[in-house]
């Protein structure tokens, strides 16, 4: 539930899994105190629809739904809902990048969809401190 830091070499990626074991719902971030990385988030599990919002763009590829996935920004979050386990998957992708490895401060908290009130969406709440770092 606390942040983490990753350091993501310069021309490579790094993957971070969370295994879910249940139904959840999930909310992550990231942000570097300098420079830009691509980052995809996707996961195994079935999405939960969702009450009075719009539906979230989703691709499906081979069994994996990519949640988001952001070009060269900086900081970034969101938040979804799962109807099943699986695994949730954030990629960190330094690959354009021959000269400078990044530091990725990041968080994914996922609790049972039914204590989803505990959580706040990302920038908001709870987590509001995290991008003022």
């Amino acid at each position: 539930e606390e942040h983490r830091v990753l350091e993501v070499g310069k021309g490579s990626a790094s993957t971070i899994d969370v295994q879910l074991d249940a139904a959840s719902f999930v909310v992550w971030g990231y942000y570097l105190k300098s420079g830009d990385i691509n980052v995809s988030v996707s996961t195994t599990a079935t999405l939960a629809a969702t009450e009075g919002s719009d539906e979230q763009e989703t691709k499906e590829d081979e069994g994996e739904v990519q949640i988001s996935s952001t070009s060269r920004l900086d900081s970034a979050g969101g938040s979804f809902s799962t109807a099943s386990g699986g695994t949730v998957s954030l990629t960190f992708d330094n690959s354009f990048s021959w000269m400078t490895k990044k530091t990725v401060n990041f968080y994914v908290c996922a609790v049972p969809l039914a204590e989803k009130h505990s959580l706040d969406s990302p920038r908001k709440g709870r987590f509001q401190g995290f991008f003022s770092e």
